[in-house]
């Protein structure tokens, strides 16, 4: 009976599945392995709970490639061939377009569950711009039945691995001018808000309130914003951030001195 036996021949879709029977506190263990066989050979479980125990445990024992640490990382392709789709990995992050950060910020904290979907953002069919001329949820459905595990993962760590380096690059950024504010009860406020403490309109509201910033300060559209690069709209937020900083200040010194 043939059976998938490595992380190159195993679809992100049936990994999904296979995640979901583990996850399962329902289940017995030996129903969760039965189940895992099923998708792995495509056999009904009926057909498996029949099988020549000698059968049975030759399956089993081809199943324990499962373990995440047998996953072959790749290097990033240059384009990946998924159903009728030809898809290009955004691999110049100059050129990520607003909506899309938004969507890869959004996804990336839960892989577990948007795995798919995280992949979807960063690739893009050849000759269009992110989520403009095709259906994205047809090129989930490519991705979640052709690619790989191997390939899905290389792919998905390769990109956390420079979200991550943003995020931290911007919080050391935000620290740093947190720590010039003399005002020790203040800088305490801001730098608890950095870490993650307390509310504010930014938390509750998210991109919501960035892109709505930005579209205000540049008298555009949402729309407008959405199409920007990444770093275009970074930047933008930035400057408002301290354009109001400064007026601020001035209008404290000008107390002051009145």
């Amino acid at each position: 009976m043939d059976i998938i036996d490595s992380y190159n021949k195993l679809t992100l879709g049936k990994y999904m599945e296979i995640q979901e029977v583990s996850r399962n506190e329902s289940l017995e263990d030996i129903d969760k392995q039965v189940q895992i066989l099923s998708i792995l050979t495509g056999v009904a479980e009926e057909e498996i709970l029949h099988l020549p125990i000698q059968d049975y445990k030759e399956l089993v024992a081809k199943s324990g490639f499962l373990d995440p640490e047998n996953i072959n990382y790749h290097p990033v392709a240059k384009k990946y061939l998924l159903g009728k789709f030809e898809l290009i990995p955004c691999r110049d992050f100059r050129k990520i377009e607003t909506c899309q950060y938004i969507d890869f910020q959004t996804y990336a904290p839960d892989l577990d569950k948007y795995l798919v979907e995280f992949l979807s953002v960063i690739l893009v069919p050849k000759g269009h711009r992110y989520n403009e001329g095709y259906d994205i949820l047809e090129v989930q459905k490519a991705i979640r039945d052709e690619m790989s595990v191997s390939d899905g993962v290389s792919l998905a760590g390769f990109f956390l691995t420079w979200c991550r380096k943003s995020i931290k690059d911007s919080l050391n950024y935000s620290k740093q001018e947190a720590m010039r504010i003399k005002d020790k009860s203040k800088r305490e406020e801001i730098l608890g808000k950095i870490q993650g403490t307390g509310e504010t309109f930014g938390d509750k509201w998210g991109w919501i309130a960035n892109v709505d910033a930005a579209s205000e300060t540049c008298r555009c559209s949402w729309d407008d914003v959405m199409r920007w690069t990444a770093i275009e709209f970074l930047n933008i937020l930035s400057y408002r951030k301290d354009k109001i900083a400064k007026e601020k200040k001035d209008i404290e010194d000008w107390k002051r001195t009145h």
